[in-house]
């Protein structure tokens, strides 16, 4: 009988070391490399961010070039928006927080409103976002500037409307360190955000390398 018992056990051993052990091990690496090509596919690179002049919280001007070497999330909003704006912003101050310890990860919000939302404006907002300067940049600029940038660099929906009820996406952009658009998240929608903090810390360098880091001398932009 303690032999049969033995045998039992050194049966449901092997069973278990050479079939549902690989069996589980082949399910998850499969699952994992779907993953990898999924985030891959959606990870292309969309277009270049065109360059761009706008004046930020602190008066000072600033252009692409400021944010190349950076991987960062692009926002259009205004500082009177009651309705969306508040959500989106406290979802990328999650973001913010997420990434502190990382000097390399930006973001770019981008008022809609340049009339009413000066340098002065932008800067009483983002402290009371607790937004931390230069991580999280807020920037004005003139209309035609701004409205260029969210529809044809970004290819966002961003206007005034025709009778000042400005108009905005709630999609934001995340951008890599060459200045390529990475991805669009839709800021109100948990699950999009999530896949927006995968995403950018699949970007970042792995011991100096990106995980998907794009070779430019082949790339077809």
């Amino acid at each position: 009988m303690a032999i049969a018992k033995r045998s039992i056990v050194q049966y449901a051993f092997l069973f278990l070391m050479f079939v549902v052990l690989p069996a589980g091990s082949y399910y998850y690496l499969n699952k994992g490399h779907e993953r990898y090509l999924e985030n891959k596919a959606a990870m292309t690179p969309k277009g270049d961010v065109p360059d761009f002049q706008l004046i930020n919280q602190k008066g000072d001007t600033i252009t692409r070039a400021d944010f190349e070497g950076a991987y960062w999330v692009a926002s259009f909003f205004f500082t009177r928006c009651g309705t969306t704006c508040p959500t989106v912003n406290s979802k990328l101050a999650l973001f913010q927080e997420k990434f502190e310890d990382q000097p390399s990860v930006r973001i770019l919000s981008v008022t809609v409103d340049p009339k009413h939302d000066s340098s002065a404006v932008l800067l009483d907002y983002a402290n009371a976002l607790d937004a931390e300067y230069p991580k999280w940049t807020f920037a004005t600029g003139s209309a035609t500037e701004i409205y260029s940038l969210a529809r044809e660099g970004f290819s966002l929906v961003a206007d005034d409307g025709g009778s000042n009820q400005l108009q905005h996406s709630n999609k934001v952009v995340l951008v890599d360190d060459s200045l390529r658009i990475r991805g669009y998240y839709d800021a109100l929608d948990k699950a999009s955000m999530g896949k927006l903090v995968e995403h950018t810390a699949i970007l970042m360098p792995k011991d100096g390398v990106s995980k998907y880091q794009v070779d430019k001398t082949t790339e077809n932009k």
